[in-house]
């Protein structure tokens, strides 16, 4: 595959997303596969280290994430370009190169893996989010007991269990809600966290299907429930950079207010 056929591929995810360009370097990396210039919108992919197409459109697929990531959302105020945000951006576009049939998913296309894949959900993921909705009951019952007995339900947690209460709070919280196990229960954790049960229950079923990721669920609820002004502010590079310079200036104020305690503290004590 070459470059104008990759592109061409990369294009039909997204036709929207602005120029870029598009560069085999030739070679090999050990470092990585590829990697994404924003300052020149440039891709640029080590296509000696496949020797098949499949990963090769892969990693163009990755890179070309990037792009649209920072083409749609601004400029990256953070060394973090890997976010929620770009996972859910790439994993869409995944989706939609499968749907194409632009690439190929192994972990579909191997016997090993789906067996293993399915035994994993099955006998661990499963499990252990139904052993914690269990031990969710077992912690109301336990806080009930400590009521009755006018005792501190965080001071058993805390010394009795060697839990943290955030943890023990969170279980109880998963537990209430009745959420299926079957989405695991760092998936619980987090649809747990969503207020409203119509929210919820659309977090459920978008992580019950396939192709669905839990960055995509993760950003997908949090655009759901952003306010207009907010929605402009990630959208528009300039305001972006306006609101970040107004919190970066706020934290400044308050480290030379701190600053100033301090000083005054020294001065005190000599």
């Amino acid at each position: 595959m070459n470059v104008d056929q990759l592109k061409e591929k990369l294009l039909m995810l997204e036709p929207n997303a602005g120029d870029f360009l598009l560069v085999f370097s030739g070679k090999t990396s050990k470092k990585v596969h590829g990697l994404y210039k924003p300052e020149t919108k440039e891709i640029i992919i080590h296509n000696k280290n496949f020797n098949e197409d499949n990963g090769l459109i892969y990693t163009g697929i990755h890179e070309f994430a990037h792009h649209i990531h920072h083409v749609k959302y601004g400029p990256l105020l953070t060394n973090r370009c890997h976010n929620a945000r770009f996972w859910q951006i790439f994993h869409t576009l995944l989706k939609k190169a499968e749907e194409l049939e632009i690439y190929q998913n192994p972990f579909r296309n191997n016997p090993e893996f789906l067996t293993l894949t399915q035994k994993i959900k099955d006998n661990y993921l499963k499990n252990n989010a139904q052993q914690m909705k269990e031990l969710g009951l077992l912690l109301k019952d336990v806080a009930l007991l400590c009521v009755k007995n006018n005792l501190f339900f965080d001071d058993y947690v805390d010394r009795e269990l060697k839990l943290q209460h955030n943890t023990a709070k969170t279980i109880m919280k998963i537990s209430e809600l009745d959420l299926p196990p079957e989405v695991g229960f760092d998936n619980m954790k987090m649809i747990s966290s969503i207020k409203g049960s119509s929210a919820r229950e659309e977090a459920v079923q978008a992580l019950m299907e396939e192709e669905s990721s839990p960055d995509a669920v993760r950003v997908q609820m949090k655009d759901s429930t952003m306010k207009e002004d907010e929605r402009e502010t990630l959208q528009d590079p300039k305001k972006k950079l306006q609101k970040e310079k107004e919190k970066i200036e706020k934290t400044i104020k308050t480290l030379n207010e701190k600053l100033e305690k301090v000083e005054k503290m020294i001065e005190d004590l000599e």
